[in-house]
């Protein structure tokens, strides 16, 4: 198996580098016309040449560097200036001008020329105005420090919402960075063509590099690449070195774009020698969500990286890498609470949302979500490489407390799996406390590939195909109720209570505790609990996977499942556990009980004392839902959650079917209403899959109507295809009135269960409450 990924480094990185070796004695000076070029020339060959590994690149002496210099220009060289150190710089396009000295808002530069090709120092900010636009590449030289770095972001008022955007030329990417050190990039959107954001390495040891706050869309290119010190065989790093050492990706959107390329130009390395995993050490991915991203998140040549709390959705979509993630020589990479979904089928290898290759140790995923990926979740596939590459080049790969939903959905015997070791049967691997359910199909298997010696399986759930799974991350929205998911708080003498305010994103209460996709924030009172609720739809049992961690440092926090009044997960003593201030490793939360219709389930998350501080936890749980055999087999059958959760709507017109509190039979709060000021015809329905051939089944409803309409309650094998059962209520139940059908699952395994109503004239209605569907 080879991969497209390498290919496609060479077409975007390769036509981007601005000093490329093209023999042992020459420089190639394609591509570096202007000022900023020859002064990025000079400063990666005067620190060559004082390196130890002074010969990658260009290997020249002192005297033909001295010659190179001047045959490329010291007049140019020469004007270059050096910003002073913490002064703030401003780029607007008004009322603007490049001989300004640009220091003050009222007085800003107009665009990048006065940065082009200069110096700046530590402390100094590089700020483009909100809501202003520009095209053409900024190119600053210069490195900040630890305490002081060098920031290019923005000003103005709207700054947290509309962001100054840089359009990406055709052949320069929108910021160009030459080996710099402690730069912060941050509110910015970039777009258009080629590539947004490109680092040169031509020096080891370069670091602390943040990028956040960034939103990337419509790019031809990648959002983020790295790229550089290359040479032809690749220059060794030794083990106590890196290239790049302390990165953050944080709070990042991309969409329609090439996502971050993470390769130091060793992506090479496959083919030749060996791979580096020091290379580029100490990243953070965090808050990165990606669409609709072409080719591939490259993590190679990389060690000590950790991915949480990111959303990466329909990956790879011009098939030029041939999975959502694609990694090598890479070591100690970690994900946690992330969702990777829909990988699409782009007739390239694998499609997966992951592939890793070789020269790999210490993988894990945790606490993740993998759903309707056309090939595997993760898959190996150990290409030819290196000198001495064999199919056991990767060792301690861990996939835990992890949920695998509806993968492998092609019809593609090779790539099959939810996790696949087909091509690397010799990766020791532990898989264990993970929930999935697989379409069933001749190839398809959990671990495709699956060999005792190597790969150990322990405590993993099978629910069968067509399972419910719910997903906090996944399934996380703006209304309450919403698949069985709730946003709540806990404070004394009134748990819990729903939190009323959501935007950006966030649920809060007053108290300042908030729950987003991943994380939650407790108050800082000491004495309440903020948690996700699941509300169970009816009688069954589940199984709960997840993993929590500190998002933040600096406060110890409680955290706990509780299922309606009772500690079912904490510190194995009937109570909560304490997550350690600083644990950003975190524990699984595995576990498995009964529930009946209306039970809660929360997961709870509470400070230790009163007035701490950092305690954002991150926790994305997934739960397994199996009815009980008799149970009901439907979601949300009384509507309790005040919605439509669970039910599709159907007919028309649109509008005529609402959530009702006005006379629920139950006693509870809801029931679905159906009326329209003029005729309507509508019904809502779900779908119950996965059910054994010649079961019995029971279907009820209690309704009402107006006494002028006509209503029906109706089971079939499949959305008003083939009818099993059905009951037709008289117009003149204007009383709450319960009916029943009764009928056998088919061949399908399938029942589709609906209620509707019809009428001809405008001021009728009908009204269905506690639905059941149970198997006999």
């Amino acid at each position: 198996m080879t991969y497209a990924f390498l290919g496609k480094r060479n077409r975007t990185v390769d036509s981007l580098r601005r000093v490329s070796a093209s023999s042992p004695s020459t420089c190639n000076l394609n591509g570096l016309p202007g000022i900023a070029r020859l002064l990025a020339f000079r400063r990666s060959i005067a620190k060559r040449l004082m390196h130890p590994l002074a010969d990658f690149g260009c290997r020249l002496g002192w005297a033909s560097a001295a010659a190179l210099l001047v045959l490329c220009g010291m007049a140019a060289v020469a004007s270059a200036t050096t910003y002073p150190s913490n002064t703030t710089y401003y780029i607007a396009t008004s009322s603007c001008s490049d001989s300004n000295p640009g220091t003050s808002s009222s007085s800003p530069w107009c665009d990048f020329t006065p940065v082009n090709g200069n110096t700046f120092s530590a402390g100094d900010n590089i700020l483009l105005a909100s809501g202003d636009s520009w095209s053409g590449e900024m190119s600053p030289l210069g490195s900040g420090s630890s305490s002081s770095p060098i920031t290019i972001g923005c000003y103005g008022s709207s700054c947290s919402t509309s962001y100054p955007t840089i359009n990406v030329g055709s052949s320069n990417p929108g910021i160009y960075l030459v080996n710099p050190s402690w730069w912060t990039v941050t509110n910015l959107t970039l777009t258009g063509y080629d590539s947004a954001i490109v680092v040169d390495f031509t020096q080891l040891e370069n670091q602390g590099l943040v990028f956040e706050n960034l939103d990337f869309t419509s790019l031809s290119g990648d959002s983020i690449v790295f790229e550089g010190y290359n040479s032809n065989p690749p220059t060794s790093i030794p083990s106590d070195e890196y290239i790049i050492s302390g990165v953050t990706f944080q709070n990042i959107a991309i969409s329609d774009a090439g996502p971050i390329a993470l390769s130091a130009d060793y992506a090479d390395a496959q083919q030749v020698n060996n791979g580096y995993p020091n290379a580029q050490q100490n990243i953070l991915f965090k808050n990165v969500n990606a669409s609709s991203y072409t080719d591939c998140f490259g993590i190679t040549n990389a060690e000590n990286v950790t991915v949480m709390d990111s959303f990466w959705q329909d990956g790879d979509t011009n098939g030029g890498c041939g999975a959502g993630t694609y990694m090598v020589a890479v070591s100690n990479v970690t994900f946690n609470n992330s969702v990777f979904y829909n990988d699409p089928w782009t007739n390239s290898n694998d499609n997966g949302a992951f592939v890793y290759d070789n020269q790999e140790t210490e993988v894990a995923w945790n606490g993740d979500y993998f759903y309707k990926n056309t090939a595997s979740g993760v898959e190996g596939a150990e290409n030819s490489c290196f000198n001495s590459c064999t199919s056991s080049t990767n060792s301690d790969f861990q996939v835990s407390s992890s949920a695998f939903n509806d993968n492998s959905t092609d019809d593609e015997s090779s790539y099959y799996g939810d996790i696949s070791v087909y091509y690397s049967p010799e990766t020791t691997m532990t898989v264990e406390n993970n929930l999935y359910s697989d379409t069933s199909q001749t190839y398809n298997a959990f671990v495709r590939g699956e060999n005792s010696t190597y790969q150990t399986l322990a405590s993993n759930t099978n629910l069968g195909a067509g399972a419910t799974i719910y997903n906090s991350a996944y399934q996380f929205s703006s209304t309450q109720g919403s698949n069985q998911w709730s946003y709540e708080y806990c404070v004394t003498g009134s748990c819990w209570v729903p939190m009323t305010t959501y935007s950006g994103g966030v649920w809060s209460y007053s108290t300042g505790a908030w729950i987003d996709q991943f994380d939650t924030q407790p108050d800082n009172s000491g004495t309440g609990w903020t948690g996700r609720m699941w509300t169970a739809p009816s009688t069954g049992t589940i199984t709960v996977s997840g993993w929590v961690l500190k998002n933040t440092t600096g406060t110890a926090v409680n955290v706990g499942i509780n299922h309606s009044g009772t500690w079912v997960w904490g510190n194995g003593s009937g109570s909560y556990y304490t997550l350690g201030a600083n644990d950003q490793v975190g524990v699984p939360t595995d576990v498995t009980f009964s529930v009946t219709e209306g039970d809660t389930v929360f997961f709870c998350v509470g400070n230790v004392s009163s007035g701490d501080t950092g305690a954002v936890v991150s926790w994305a749980p997934s739960i397994a839902y199996v009815p009980g055999s008799g149970g009901n087999q439907l979601t949300n059958p009384t509507w309790a959650t005040g919605s439509l959760s669970g039910w599709t709507e159907y007919g028309s017109p649109t509008g005529a079917i609402s959530v009702s509190s006005s006379s629920p039979y139950t006693g509870d709060s809801y029931e679905v209403s159906m009326t329209s000021g003029s005729s309507f015809n509508v019904a809502v329905g779900q779908e119950i899959t996965g059910l054994t051939d010649g079961t019995p089944f029971t279907a009820s409803v209690w309704a009402q109507t107006s006494g002028t309409t006509d209503a029906y309650m109706y089971v079939g094998d499949g959305v008003y295809t083939t009818q099993l059962c059905q009951a037709n209520l008289p117009s003149t139940a204007t009383s709450w009135t319960q009916y029943t059908c009764t009928g056998t699952v088919d061949s399908t395994g399938d029942l589709f269960f609906a209620v509707g109503s019809g009428n001809d004239s405008g001021g009728a209605y009908a009204n269905f409450d506690s639905a059941s569907l149970t198997l006999n």
